[in-house]
């Protein structure tokens, strides 16, 4: 019809706009075998994906395993964490990987090592945690509660960076953290805030300071796609569709995608030209 019709057109304007190309992960599997086993476990309802330079990380909510995805040659690996039911994972470029899952009925944050082939506790959280590891492994940030923890996977040091208990305001007296996601280099984190019936994009210095707000509305699954380029997903009326916003221009976030669905994850690729989604139809 023509009102499909006319946001196709602008969807591809958009993209064009922004030289970005939109992939479903789906489609991006269904490119390897169509007859794999294996793949019908991983599309049942991802729960995170994510890129590592030209792989793709893949965590299957179904069998509570971690998979990576290796475009050029067209293989699946599955990531060697016994005994563990894997909910979110974070890696960064050696391959490394935080991790939260379950064992033994209790919720961790688990970091395993690539160089070192082994696996360990950071620490104990709730259930509804986000986490994430910056890209060169020297920080894992996580949320608890009300606060975001960050911590050094050589020492397992902590220290608060953010607190919504001390971080009221007159209007928000309960400001919880949802969402995290470390820039690049490192020196910034988005953060999604639960404010009352919202949840608000925020970025802040990676040790806690200079907490500035965003964009308002209900906002999820911040990513960057550079140095001041960031992609979230915003509710609209019952889907969720994926925004550009960008930190040197302001003003208002463009929308880039009509997909009518439910996004659980994306990601972009390293060269910022290919956004992966994935989502419940």
């Amino acid at each position: 019809d023509k009102i499909s019709e006319s946001k196709n057109n602008e969807n591809e304007s958009n993209n064009q706009n922004l030289n970005i190309n939109i992939k479903n992960l789906e489609a991006i599997i269904n490119d390897f075998n169509n007859n794999n086993s294996y793949l019908d476990k991983i599309l049942v309802l991802p729960e995170k994906i994510e890129w590592v330079k030209d792989r793709v990380a893949i965590t299957a909510r179904g069998g509570g395993e971690v998979y990576l995805i290796d475009l050029n040659n067209k293989r699946f690996e599955l990531q060697n964490i016994e005994n563990i039911y894997a909910h979110k994972t974070s890696f960064c470029d050696d391959g490394s990987f935080a991790l939260i899952g379950v064992q033994d009925r209790i919720w961790k944050i688990f970091m395993a090592n690539e160089k070192e082939k082994n696996i360990f506790t950071v620490a104990q959280i709730d259930d509804n945690s986000d986490v994430d590891l910056s890209k060169d492994c020297s920080k894992i940030i996580y949320t608890t509660d009300t606060r975001v923890i960050s911590t050094n996977p050589q020492t397992l040091e902590n220290k608060t960076i953010f607190d919504g208990e001390n971080n009221k305001t007159p209007y928000y007296n309960n400001r919880i953290p949802t969402r995290l996601k470390f820039s690049k280099d490192g020196r910034k984190i988005l953060l999604t805030l639960k404010e009352k019936k919202d949840y608000n994009l925020y970025i802040m210095n990676s040790d806690g300071s200079k907490l500035e707000k965003l964009v308002e509305g209900k906002i999820s699954l911040p990513v960057w796609r550079n140095d001041h380029e960031i992609l979230f997903t915003q509710r609209i009326q019952d889907n969720r569709e994926v925004f550009s916003y960008d930190l040197i221009k302001k003003g208002i976030p463009k929308r880039i995608s009509y997909n009518n669905i439910q996004e659980t994850s994306i990601s972009v690729s390293d060269d910022g030209n290919l956004l992966l989604l994935c989502g419940d139809r």
